[in-house]
């Protein structure tokens, strides 16, 4: 009987250790490795990185955490592809990993050499070396926010016809009118909040410039250190 209780003790702590790591793991804290070099000079390909994950949604029935915190811009996020990437390349599943250059109501302009965020050169000051955009096009964007109106028409830019379907709509042009599920319409109503990434080395970096806006619930911890 009492190497019966002995095992039955040792297995029970075995069962609360595995809870523990897979809690830990999933709602405070995870580690990951860098497989590129987008993040350079920041992060290096090979680094490991621990991730902060207690900023986000914690999703329990009732729990105080519940709820996203104010992420800033300069921080730097790992997060998931948004669905429209996923759905056309099942290999770009993978978690991302770039900084936050704009937030929802944000307004971002790229131009040349300089991004600005809200008429603000964007500037990093714990990143030294030079990672300014170099022959990049010029363009400027409005980040999107939940409750949001976008007014819709046939010079929409793609990033905005991607988060439409991304929240689940088809939509088409048709010469100078827009439907969305088989609905002509003149302005959408935005379901969720975005986010606009890039990597610290822009000139080999795939993010937001590529595949459009981050929506919040994508995102899955901030950087904490490297190693």
């Amino acid at each position: 009987m009492k190497i019966l209780y002995k095992s039955l003790k040792f297995l029970f702590k075995i069962i609360l250790l595995i809870v523990a790591i897979l809690f830990i793991k999933t709602y405070l804290f995870n580690v990951y490795r860098v497989f590129n070099s987008s993040m350079e000079p920041t992060l290096k390909d090979g680094d490991i990185i621990l991730i902060n994950k207690t900023l986000f949604e914690i999703k329990f029935p009732i729990s105080p955490f519940n709820g996203y915190k104010k992420i800033k811009n300069g921080d730097v996020i790992i997060f998931k592809l948004p669905k429209h990437v996923i759905g056309k390349d099942p290999d770009q599943s993978w978690n991302i990993i770039k900084r936050c250059i704009g937030r929802p109501g944000d307004s971002i302009e790229i131009n040349g050499e300089n991004v600005f965020v809200n008429k603000k050169l964007f500037q990093i000051t714990s990143v030294e070396t030079d990672i300014s955009i170099k022959n990049d096009s010029s363009y400027s964007l409005y980040i999107p926010e939940k409750g949001d109106t976008i007014y819709l028409n046939s010079d929409l830019n793609q990033k905005y016809n991607d988060l439409i379907l991304d929240e689940g709509h088809k939509i088409r042009k048709d010469s100078s009118k827009i439907f969305i599920d088989g609905v002509e319409t003149g302005k959408y109503i935005v379901k969720n909040n975005y986010y606009f990434m890039m990597g610290d080395n822009r000139n080999n970096s795939f993010d937001s410039r590529n595949y459009g806006f981050v929506p919040e619930q994508n995102l899955i911890g901030t950087l904490i250190t490297s190693f």
